[in-house]
């Protein structure tokens, strides 16, 4: 038998403790837990697990018993009381009264590369065929979504789903009522990443306009589920979500139009919306995974990205800013001055509420 005395976490995460053999239960933090061959897993929300089996007494002539830890033995004496320290990197320090192992949380992740790029551009989930080639989402017209998933723990993991989300075209995202559809694979090898289609085809709604945000959730057997509650703003920073909000435009004359709609309702902070024109040289991947050459030019410099209020028309320029409470109904203008056939540009709008970049989205300008 022994205890886990105490769990030590990265700010902002939640364990939890189950029994998943011989039957599946909640376990209490100080709970006195544990008989040969029982098996616990801690889920640490956004980060991976830990697995740990009750090995029994290791020499009948003493009372030292082991405890098996993703498959490295924890030795101790009597019923041990085992404290845990988990890193925000998900390498893990379990420690007893006289001895410890350091060892990593089993994990899947869809977001190796964040850091790299904007939460909401996470290159691991992308429109393409059924081959995986990426593809420009064109309204009604059928595509697949994909995701890269990346084992890396130090243990292989099975049964990894990943579940597809289109949600509602907004800056401040939340998760739709229902799922796209999902994909799967029976194993990922530590080290490897794996490629998943969702299974059910995705056709463009003409009632999204051209933007579209989309979302993957990837889990695994005896791992941390991540929150899709609905209406739940999605958590772009867990792992093991990867999100991929973007609009395309075709331009082909100066009279169209390249307007992106959305609200802000009711924020729990003040802050506000900002709109900046970003270099293609440093988004490539952002436009690999829409289809688009990442070497296409720049268009004009003179284009301009404006801020609207939809109800009167109003124009804030590149910031509008909001106070808690507030309910906005707004769009963003491009004015094209002039077409240079062959070139591109990106905006981002993102969305800050006390001074933290919580979404937004890009627009992707085209000139044909």
């Amino acid at each position: 038998m022994f205890t886990i005395n105490s769990i030590n976490l990265p700010v902002g995460k939640i364990a939890s403790i189950n029994e998943v053999a011989p039957i599946l239960s909640k376990v209490k933090i100080g709970e006195e837990i544990g008989q040969k061959g029982s098996m616990y897993t801690i889920n640490v929300s956004g980060l991976g697990s830990l697995k740990l089996m009750d090995i029994g007494n290791t020499n009948q002539a003493s009372d030292t018993n082991g405890i098996s830890i993703n498959g490295t033995v924890l030795y101790y004496n009597g019923n041990g009381k085992l404290d845990v320290t988990i890193k925000g990197n998900g390498n893990v320090t379990v420690s007893s009264e006289s001895n410890s192992v350091n060892t990593s949380l089993i994990s899947v992740t869809l977001h190796q590369n964040m850091g790299y790029y904007d939460i909401w551009h996470n290159p691991n989930v992308f429109i393409a065929d059924k081959n995986g080639t990426p593809t420009t989402p064109r309204i009604g017209v059928e595509c697949y979504l994909w995701s890269n998933v990346q084992n890396n723990g130090i243990l292989d993991v099975q049964y990894v789903t990943v579940t597809f989300f289109c949600c509602n075209g907004t800056t401040n995202t939340v998760w739709p009522k229902v799922a796209l559809g999902t994909g799967a694979c029976e194993i990922i090898k530590v080290g490897e990443t794996k490629k998943i289609m969702c299974l059910t085809p995705w056709i463009p709604d003409s009632r999204l306009s051209t933007h579209q945000c989309l979302a993957a959730v990837a889990t695994f057997l005896d791992g941390p589920v991540p929150d899709t509650t609905p209406d739940v703003i999605i958590d772009a920073n867990n792992s093991q979500i990867a999100q991929q909000n973007m609009n395309v435009y075709q331009i082909k004359n100066i009279s169209e139009t390249a307007n992106r709609y959305f609200n802000i309702n009711k924020t729990s902070d003040s802050g506000y919306i900002k709109a900046v024109r970003m270099a293609l040289s440093d988004n490539s991947n952002l436009l690999i995974s829409r289809g688009i050459d990442p070497n296409i030019g720049e268009a004009p410099s003179d284009e301009k990205i404006t801020i609207v209020r939809q109800s009167d028309g109003l124009e804030f320029g590149d910031r509008m800013d909001f106070n808690a409470g507030e309910s906005h109904e707004l769009f963003t203008k491009i004015d094209i001055s002039k077409i240079k056939p062959g070139t591109a540009s990106i905006y981002q709008v993102q969305h800050f509420e006390n001074d933290i970049l919580i979404g937004g989205v890009s627009q992707v300008i085209i000139h044909q």
